[in-house]
């Protein structure tokens, strides 16, 4: 199979852009490490991974007589491991969007993450990493396409809040047919201290709660996660409630070397058993230079349940990330 070329609108937007803010970015994160998985399968293999590796394009271009400028985004994820991040596709789309920003605000369109999503950023230290990153035991974690979302500016120097709306058209899971989902969030940026909450309604058939806290103490950053989670409208008594919490910590030893830990745990009431999952996650970062950064961790996932026997997802790995 030939690889498929870079898409021509990231070619194309330059043009146009021309006399605008426009830059070009991304991020190459590298790892190999041996993974032994035994939750949904049987497998144990050492792994070249690419890690949500990506390129984009962000364009800023004011307009004229206004204190307003539109804004865009085109975001790929690219396999630099194999070629192939999914239906054997080379690239995919990520954070793409169009918008406009001024002193009232920003409001996008297209496809995002969630306000939820994001506010895991501080606490989840192994993000997009095989068996570290949250999503491999917590709901919510959603990049959603069809978005529309308000952004508020910085309120009194800490506030912020956002509010989203996802139009149904892509739904599948309301047997009344497809649901408008949305989110909400507010947060408070202080001098070392980060707080946040995040609601999802309707959001992939869940409504989901989200709290966090991320504290700076010395030369420690220790971040809370809290979450509840339920299916908006369960079908035939398939319904499925959700509370968990992550603690992450970091240490900076020095301006280049820092120690990471990371645990985790979900409990899972289904309507025909009970399910527990529990993450707990070591690692060391050291930053080269600014824009290369190398890595090592180590990740478990265990899964308990009523119905089955206990089961492991397991990896240790070296990589590498280059920010450019």
């Amino acid at each position: 199979m030939k690889p498929q070329r870079l898409p021509t609108i990231l070619i194309l937007c330059a043009a146009p852009l021309a006399h605008a803010d426009v830059s070009f970015y991304g991020k190459a994160n590298i790892s190999y490490q041996n993974t032994k998985r035994g939750i949904d399968s049987n497998s144990k293999q050492w792994e070249l991974n690419s890690n949500a590796s990506r390129i984009g394009i962000k364009g800023d271009i004011p307009i004229d007589d206004t204190n307003i400028s539109a804004i865009i985004q085109v975001e790929y994820e690219v396999a630099i491991d194999d070629g192939e991040t999914g239906n054997a596709q080379s690239l995919k789309q990520r954070d793409t969007f169009a918008g406009l920003t001024g002193s009232w605000g920003t409001v996008v369109a297209g496809q995002m993450n969630t306000a939820t999503k994001d506010m895991s950023r501080e606490v989840d230290l192994f993000n997009n990493l095989a068996v570290g990153d949250v999503k491999y035991y917590l709901s919510g974690e959603n990049r959603l396409k069809n978005t529309i979302r308000y952004s508020s500016p910085r309120l009194f120097d800490h506030l912020s809040g956002s509010i989203a709306v996802v139009p149904g058209e892509d739904s599948s899971t309301n047997q009344d047919g497809p649901a408008d989902g949305t989110t909400i969030s507010v947060r408070y940026d202080g001098d070392g201290v980060a707080v946040g909450f995040a609601h999802d309604q309707e959001v992939n058939g869940k409504n989901v709660n989200r709290a966090i806290a991320h504290l700076e103490i010395m030369n420690i950053d220790l971040g809370i996660l809290i979450q509840t989670s339920e299916i908006s409208k369960p079908i035939n008594n398939n319904d499925e409630d959700e509370e968990a919490g992550v603690l992450s910590l970091s240490y900076h030893a020095n301006n280049k070397l820092d120690f990471k830990f990371q645990i985790g745990h979900t409990e899972i009431d289904l309507f025909n058993g009970d399910k527990q999952l529990d993450q707990i996650a070591t690692g060391v970062d050291y930053r080269i230079s600014k824009s290369l950064t190398a890595y090592g961790y180590s990740a478990q996932v265990t899964s308990k349940s009523s119905a089955t026997s206990t089961s492991k997802d397991r990896t240790t790995g070296i990589g590498m990330v280059l920010r450019f």
